[in-house]
């Protein structure tokens, strides 16, 4: 998600990201995982502005100010995780 450990850890303990309790291949010992369809899921409904970025090719400064003028909050707040994140179908506005 190119978004620090901590922020995941956030996005799971307030309910965004749902985690698995599997057994390790390598020690035999239970591991909590994001599995690949949540995780999908999860990138399918949100964005941050620097993946916005990346494939708009539109600066996140001008992003944000056009979200701004728009009156789009992000879905999930910079305070609440340590990052912002909108919904992409909101993105998709600009």
């Amino acid at each position: 998600m190119r978004t620090s450990s901590a922020v995941v850890r956030k996005l799971i303990d307030l309910g965004f990201l749902e985690t698995t309790t599997i057994v390790s291949p390598l020690n035999r010992c239970p591991v909590n995982v994001i599995r690949e369809a949540d995780l999908e899921a999860f990138r399918a409904e949100h964005v941050t502005l620097f993946e916005a970025m990346a494939t708009t090719g539109v600066h996140f400064r001008q992003l944000q100010k056009r979200l701004i003028e728009l009156g789009i909050e992000p879905r999930i707040r910079r305070e609440e995780v340590g990052a912002a994140f909108y919904r992409r179908s909101d993105l998709a506005r600009i």
